[in-house]
């Protein structure tokens, strides 16, 4: 009798088991497809999704700057060449060269990589992987259930889903081919870019793309990507910039010098990003300074 007992008490906790196995797969299926995501999987989700679908003539590499700053369609335009703008964050734009190699390249020509200028401040990441990891397993859903398998994620996507559908808030979300901005924006007050606070390892996820360019001949230029007039205004901001271009030259980077520094109408959510309402302006003015 008392076997029998465990017997069903141990069918019961696997019974258990199932059904929580069951209602978790089925809230990460749904949350993957309502793009209940955190900021960096949206946009591999996004930038994946047109390499695998499309075959551009132009690709954008970079950062938030270059997402924010370069409406693809209206370059395309200008450029007489299919743009596609693949920029992701800060925090992942060493991933440009996964991306670079994982790109079709049937009429790919052209490279453009734009970076935040204080890009070369911030301690380097393995950004490579990372998007090599997504890339890979872009349809397993096996890895992003067990990815998704932790408290902080279901309680992330738990949140994200009452806001958006039942509180009726704004969640992080694509907007015109990028991250759609919040409203908030920071005050335009002092900034310091400091050329003693440079980390120079982090000009070598910039090498690696030149030289791979090298290799497939490719046109590639780097761009720096704006920031708000403030910056540019410091007596700090030229020595800064020089040695910038200084890694740059001994590396064979080919660049612009060109810094475009926001008005108080023209920066948005960040001191580096654009007003979504002056994206295609400031497209055409990165597309006459990479002519």
């Amino acid at each position: 009798m008392k076997l029998i007992t465990s017997k069903k008490f141990f069918i019961f906790q696997i019974y258990i088991i199932l059904i929580i196995f069951l209602f978790t797969s089925i809230f990460i299926y749904i949350s993957k497809k309502l793009n209940l995501n955190s900021l960096n999987q949206l946009l591999y989700n996004l930038q994946i999704d047109k390499i695998k679908s499309e075959k551009f003539e132009t690709i954008i590499l970079g950062d938030s700057t270059g997402g924010n700053a370069i409406d693809a369609s209206y370059y395309s335009f200008l450029s007489k060449s299919n743009t596609g703008n693949l920029s992701l964050t800060g925090g992942l734009s060493e991933a440009g060269l996964a991306i670079l190699e994982n790109a079709n390249k049937d009429k790919l020509k052209n490279i453009i990589i734009i970076s935040d200028l204080d890009i070369w401040l911030r301690n380097p990441r393995s950004g490579y992987k990372f998007f090599i990891e997504e890339f890979e397993n872009y349809n397993n859903f096996f890895y992003h259930y067990y990815k998704n398998l932790n408290l902080l994620d279901i309680s992330r996507i738990t949140r994200m889903f009452i806001e958006k559908y039942v509180l009726n808030k704004e969640v992080i979300s694509i907007e015109n081919d990028y991250i759609k901005q919040f409203e908030s924006k920071p005050e335009n007050k002092d900034y310091y870019l400091l050329l003693e606070n440079i980390k120079y390892e982090k000009f070598n996820f910039l090498r690696d793309i030149f030289e791979y360019c090298e290799i497939k001949n490719l046109n590639c230029v780097h761009a720096n990507g704006p920031i708000i007039k403030n910056f540019c205004e410091n007596i700090s901001f030229q020595p800064y910039l020089d040695e910038i271009y200084k890694q740059f030259d001994l590396l064979n980077i080919n660049y612009t010098k060109k810094v475009f520094c926001l008005e108080n109408d023209e920066y948005g959510d960040s001191i580096s990003h654009v007003n979504p309402s002056k994206k295609k302006i400031f497209t055409k003015k990165y597309f006459e300074i990479l002519q």
